[in-house]
């Protein structure tokens, strides 16, 4: 929703590599301007839960957890 805060993983790695492959000028950037980069972060952290054995990431307190915040398990339908 509009206005509210929302949570994501940022990956330094796979934004290199995004970065590399769609706009090598914006690599070394802390902030590089890619086209739905926040989207892409999102995904990354699902393949994480999909493909690893446990895959950890941090909430807001700093403690690890099994799933990303706001995480939403889909069934097979796609919903």
């Amino acid at each position: 929703m509009p206005g509210q805060p929302f949570v994501y993983y940022e990956n330094i790695s796979f934004r290199r590599v995004s970065c590399l492959i769609n706009l090598p000028s914006h690599i070394d950037r802390p902030e590089p301007r890619l086209n739905g980069l926040i989207d892409r972060y999102h995904s990354h952290a699902y393949a994480q839960v999909l493909l690893f054995d446990e895959p950890t990431f941090p909430n807001g307190a700093g403690s690890m957890q099994f799933l990303p915040e706001d995480y939403q398990v889909k069934d097979g339908l796609g919903r």
